[in-house]
């Protein structure tokens, strides 16, 4: 099958509408697709443009691996049973489809054959029989780029690694199990043993990624499951953690993996009341420091406060044998001195040293407070 005829069947084009296209019979499109005649070269170029390949690829032989339906059935079930996996191992499946609004499975599709788990033309059977949202073009190359370039294949597949056929194990270059105490304070240590469940051969604990706090499940040491900590809360800020998503992701990994539920019952509640407990240790802390800052707070404006006060006493010293004197008894009414009191507040509000005023301006405010008998 040559490239011409091979992009025809790909792309579902009939062969009529591409004759009458390019104004030639229909009988003589369908010698050019059957070797009988050679193609113009004018006709050549035209196509080439049209298909955005090369002369040489209309012309070359394709050689097609020959997939049964039985055969892209079985990968498509594989895909579901993979992505139920990896939703069941992180919490969630996280599927990026870029602008292209991919769906998960979709999403896994693009990123198992980007991975070379799946060929180009099983991917391309695949589409066509499962009616997929992922764009077709002419050749493997242009398929990945465009894939790649776009982030079809972005989703928590990024995670796992393929071990053998149908095989696939968490990558745990960041989550290994003997990382959970490294590179930590005595003081963290001990903190972080609190938060490490033990039964058995199984281990529930909190682990710090790249970039936030993980709820990682180990069996033997090896890492069976992984929670982006924060999404197993109900407002973050409010530190309400919701147990019945934790109890019931943790449930499902155990049914996975043939574990017993009571343990699982058992570890989910030991874990649920360390986790409360370290909650209520970190609002504490929060708590203290707040009372510490506000304390601090309090003390910085009482001693500018009774600072004030301080240069206030100390002008009414300095002040108090000015040329106005003191006067023990004032010949304003009480309503007078109401008025002078507010007059005397306001001036010095706008006159006082600490705020730009100069110590004239106080001196003759000193002496008029003490003239008014106010």
């Amino acid at each position: 099958m040559i490239g011409l005829k091979y992009l025809c069947f790909s792309r579902e084009i009939r062969s009529n509408l591409i004759a009458k296209e390019l104004g030639v019979s229909p009988g003589n499109f369908a010698d050019w697709l059957s070797t009988r005649r050679s193609i113009p070269d004018k006709y050549l170029n035209l196509l080439s443009k049209k298909f955005e390949v090369s002369p040489e690829y209309l012309i070359s032989e394709i050689e097609l691996q020959e997939v049964t339906t039985k055969d892209v059935s079985d990968i498509y079930l594989a895909t579901q049973t993979l992505m139920q996996e990896i939703s069941i191992r992180n919490g969630s499946f996280d599927g990026y489809s870029s602008k292209y609004d991919l769906s998960d499975l979709e999403s896994l599709l693009c990123a198992r054959y980007l991975n070379n788990e799946i060929n180009y033309n099983d991917m391309l059977i695949l589409i066509r029989q499962y009616n997929l949202n992922i764009p077709i073009f002419l050749d493997d190359d242009k398929q990945r780029e465009f894939l790649d370039k776009n982030d079809m294949g972005s989703c928590t597949y990024s995670h796992y690694q393929k071990d053998e056929p149908d095989t696939y194990s968490i990558l745990t270059d960041e989550f290994k199990f003997e990382n959970i105490f490294a590179d930590l304070s005595d003081e963290e240590i001990i903190e972080q043993k609190k938060l490490f469940i033990e039964e058995g051969q199984i281990v529930i604990a909190q682990q710090y990624g790249e970039d936030d706090v993980h709820t990682v499940v180990y069996r033997e040491e090896i890492l069976i499951g992984k929670y982006y900590f924060r999404y197993m809360f109900d407002g973050y800020n409010n530190q309400k953690f919701d147990w019945h998503i934790f109890t019931e992701t943790i449930k499902k990994l155990f049914e996975f993996e043939n574990l017993d539920q009571k343990q699982c019952k058992r570890m989910c509640k030991a874990y649920k009341k360390a986790v409360i407990a370290h909650l209520e240790d970190i609002k504490k802390q929060n708590d203290d420091r707040r009372k510490e800052q506000e304390r601090k707070r309090y003390q910085q404006e009482q001693e500018k406060r009774e600072e004030q006060e301080r240069q206030y006493r100390q002008y009414q010293k300095s002040y108090s044998s000015s040329s106005f004197g003191s006067s023990a008894h004032s010949s304003y009414t009480d309503d007078q001195k109401k008025v002078l009191k507010k007059a005397f507040r306001f001036a010095i509000q706008k006159m006082h040293p600490d705020i730009g005023g100069s110590e004239a301006d106080m001196k003759v405010l000193v002496g008029l407070k003490e003239e008014w008998g106010i």
